[in-house]
């Protein structure tokens, strides 16, 4: 679920960014906007900057160490068994903790930049 929660918050951020009061879904003009890939939307939505290699060490290992827990389809994910079992009690709580539960978590940098 804390790969919904990033996409759906990068998503706010593109419509933040592009004056939307709604996500583009329409499948025959907006198929750029149609992903689930974290760094296409992190680009879409205008805030690569908080999270690249110039942002804060600490920020940017954050979405790296996140952001690799989600690579390719990460959606497919939850119906893949062998990856699910991947995902142990300790790194759920990293995962956590690198998305929300600290002052340079991701969810803190995009909200405390007014991006959303």
């Amino acid at each position: 679920m804390m790969g919904y929660v990033l996409e759906c918050a990068l998503k706010a951020a593109v419509c933040k960014s592009l004056r939307l009061t709604d996500y583009p879904q329409n499948r025959k003009t907006d198929t750029h906007f149609l992903t689930h890939n974290f760094d296409q939307l992190v680009v879409l939505s205008g805030v690569s900057d908080l999270f690249d290699s110039n942002a804060s060490s600490s920020v940017f290992q954050n979405w790296s160490d996140f952001t690799k827990e989600f690579l390719g389809d990460w959606p497919a994910m939850r119906y893949n068994i062998q990856h699910q079992q991947t995902f142990t009690e300790i790194k759920v709580r990293d995962l956590y903790t690198n998305l929300t539960d600290k002052p340079d978590g991701i969810l803190a940098v995009i909200t405390r930049k007014k991006r959303w």
